[in-house]
């Protein structure tokens, strides 16, 4: 009994020193648990206290203060996710480069403690696009989607670096040779496929946002699907008709599309909506002047007042209500931007040197991208790095770019030299051919001849009378077997500036134009003829046709200087030799508006064929009974200079008599002070060569002389 009280009392004393220790130990791992958080940085309530006192510093615009409380908070509670991502995001606005790299730490201890956060994901993606990190963005953004697949900013991300990768093997050749040994283009349409799929979804989630449907169209016009570019930027003007961008994006695929007149619409839209830099900006003609090749990284666009004569000047085809070298300058622009612009750097596409090049020169006829890939190892133990390069050819020369850095950001390649240095290659080429345009209205381009010549009007100033002949195989025409004609109608047009481009005459018309196929005529053209009054001075002239089924054009351009007749002295008008003449009154009536003239747009004759002439001779003096009395005079003798033994000849004492010449003289009388003349020459006997008519009109009632003369030919 005894025993078994004292092994109980036992059992008891245990059990109590137990409990005491038990608490003991408690209070001392308690007392170690505290001090553990402590260490680990576990303060949740001084953490939230720092990160509310950084935000109201932030608020204020303490960044310094701010950025100090933000780190306190991460010291005090390093699972504090919320002060990781908004000391990042306050780093990143601070944009210093050890910035950048500590807010992508920041970022990814913010998704360690909260991996499901899109908001943190989205950041370090951007971060890392900003970096240039392309296939860690990339991942990011995969990563954002699996966790919500209806993010449309992770699409749209996702789809512009898969456009960066169809763009890097769209051209892409294996090798330096610039030969392709492997093909690229599968990899090419794979990336354009997923860049689409993720444009398309980024805007059916949020249709707010117009940028996927702006790189959407840029991958079309890539592709030259038209009319799938015309179609994404219609829904685009639809969601945002005031988008300057949006209507000059649907410029772009009008314009490639060849359908000017919806181009031009278009960007008159753009232009409207843009601010005045902007507008300025685009009718300036500072980035084709030859001074303007330095490289631009940065500041506004070089800008003028539009220069209206500049345009006006190298308007291809005045016949039509829009100047397509402009809209083509417009266009160049547009792509420059949509292709070569980088946003995170904040450059703009015609600061680049392949953007400028684009803007002078367009699209080059062949691209060819080749790899980067290690050389040769040189002697000194070393494998230089060999960078990706990119040329572009046009017909006449060639320029190159190279990735020095690669970074995709393509600059002219460097040389030892000037001679292999592309940015002192293209600034000689930019002195020697500031810009280059070659228009295309989907058809052919003819040159329209043209025979001129200037009269006396009726109130005394000139008249000039185009005749203008039209090729019959140039243009879509119907052709008449029985009788032997041909027809067409044509849009026709004739423009006359000043010597400042200012706009003198401007006559648009549609012509019904028939010739009889007859080569002793008007060899294979048809003719038109257009009158124009103008007073003396100096002139810029253009005569246009345009077939509207064919889209063939046919164009002249001349610079003339018009003379003045005089009022109260003899004179004479332009000679004017033709194929033929054919009267449509007597000769006693003869008047300009009453003959057809079938033009000799060469001034060449055959031998044997007759030289028609018609003249006009103003201010001939009568005498008292009312009669005016003159002498005509026509010579044909050959054209000094043209041929070197006739020039010779005739400076020899006795033998300049000896050379071929015809001398035609008639004295004549009249009742009036202008007399018109028609004269018929027969060259039979004259060998093919170079000739001089020359017309002299003498006056025997004042004794006053005037004299005209006129070059032409006789082909063998």
């Amino acid at each position: 009994m005894r025993i078994q009280h004292k092994a109980m009392r036992f059992r008891l004393s245990f059990r109590a020193a137990g409990w005491a220790t038990a608490r003991v130990i408690w209070l001392l791992a308690l007392l170690a648990l505290t001090s553990c958080a402590t260490f680990l940085g576990v303060n949740r309530e001084a953490g939230l206290r720092y990160l509310r006192q950084a935000r109201n510093q932030a608020a204020a615009g303490q960044m310094e203060a701010a950025i100090h409380s933000y780190r306190l908070a991460t010291i005090n509670d390093r699972r504090l996710d919320e002060a990781y991502y908004e000391l990042a995001r306050l780093l990143l606005k601070r944009n210093r480069v050890t910035d950048r790299v500590e807010a992508a730490d920041l970022l990814e201890r913010a998704i360690r403690f909260a991996p499901d956060s899109v908001k943190y994901r989205m950041a370090l993606a951007r971060l890392n696009l900003r970096r240039r990190l392309l296939l860690s963005a990339k991942n990011g953004f995969k990563k954002v989607l699996k966790l919500d697949s209806t993010n449309a900013e992770a699409h749209y991300f996702l789809g512009f670096l898969f456009e960066k990768d169809f763009l890097h093997f769209q051209h892409m050749v294996d090798g330096d040779s610039g030969e392709a040994q492997i093909s690229f283009g599968q990899f090419a349409e794979e990336n354009f496929s997923k860049a689409v799929q993720h444009y398309q979804r980024a805007f059916q989630l949020n249709s707010n946002d117009l940028n996927p449907v702006y790189r959407l169209a840029f991958l079309y016009y890539e592709k030259s699907d038209w009319p799938a570019m015309i179609r994404v930027m219609r829904q685009a003007v639809k969601a945002a008709p005031d988008s300057a961008r949006a209507h000059l994006y649907l410029a772009l695929a009008y314009h490639r599309a060849h359908r000017y007149a919806h181009a031009w619409r278009e960007f008159q839209l753009a232009l409207a909506h843009m601010d005045s830099s902007e507008r300025q900006f685009y009718f300036s003609h500072e980035l084709l002047r030859p001074e303007f090749v330095d490289s631009v990284v940065a500041g506004d666009p070089p800008g003028s007042a539009p220069d209206s004569v500049y345009w006006r000047k190298r308007d291809p085809l005045y016949l039509t209500d829009y100047n397509e070298r402009l809209m083509e300058h417009w266009a160049r622009i547009a792509y420059a931007d949509l292709r070569f612009s980088d946003p995170v750097r904040g450059i703009r596409g015609w600061q680049t040197d392949r953007g400028r090049v684009y803007i002078r020169y367009g699209p080059p006829l062949k691209q060819v991208r080749t790899r980067p890939w290690i050389g040769v190892i040189s002697s000194g133990g070393r494998s230089p790095l060999v960078t990706s390069k990119e040329t572009w050819s046009y017909p006449d020369f060639d320029l190159v770019f190279e990735d020095r850095f690669l970074t995709e950001n393509f600059e002219f390649k460097w040389g030892y030299t000037p001679y292999d240095d592309y940015l002192d290659i293209y600034k000689r080429l930019v002195r020697e051919v500031p810009e280059f345009y070659l228009p295309d209205w989907g058809g052919g381009v003819f040159r329209v001849p043209l025979q001129i010549a200037a009269f006396r009007g009726a109130d005394g100033k000139p008249v000039l009378y185009v005749w203008a002949g039209v090729p019959v195989e140039n243009v879509t025409r119907v052709v008449h077997f029985a009788d032997r004609r041909a027809t067409t109608v044509l849009e026709h047009g004739v423009f006359l500036f000043d010597g400042r481009y200012r706009p003198v005459v401007r006559q648009k018309r549609r012509v019904h134009l028939e010739t009889q196929l007859n080569p002793r005529l008007s060899p294979n053209a048809f003719v038109t003829l257009d009158s124009l009054h103008v007073p003396p001075g100096g002139y810029h002239l253009s005569v246009e046709f345009l077939d509207p089924k064919g889209k063939h054009v046919g164009l002249r351009r001349e610079s003339l200087a018009v003379t003045g007749f005089p009022r109260d002295s003899l004179a004479l008008s332009d000679l004017l030799l033709a194929q033929e003449i054919r009267l449509q009154t007597d000769l006693a009536r003869l008047n300009r508006s009453r003959i057809l003239v079938y033009p000799n747009f060469t001034g060449e004759f055959r031998p044997g064929q007759d030289l028609h002439l018609y003249y006009e001779i103003y201010n001939l003096t009568l005498d008292g009974s009312g009669m005016s009395r003159f002498r005509t005079t026509l010579v044909v003798q050959p054209e000094h200079g043209k041929n070197m033994l006739q020039a010779l000849l005739s400076w020899l004492p006795g033998l300049s008599a000896s050379l071929p010449r015809v001398a035609v003289t008639s004295t004549l009388e009249g009742t009036r002070r202008q007399e018109n003349q028609y004269r018929i020459l027969q060259l039979g006997r004259y060998e093919p060569g170079e000739y001089r008519l020359i017309v002299r009109v003498e006056d025997l009632n004042s004794g006053q002389v005037a004299e005209r003369w006129i070059p032409f030919r006789i082909r063998k």
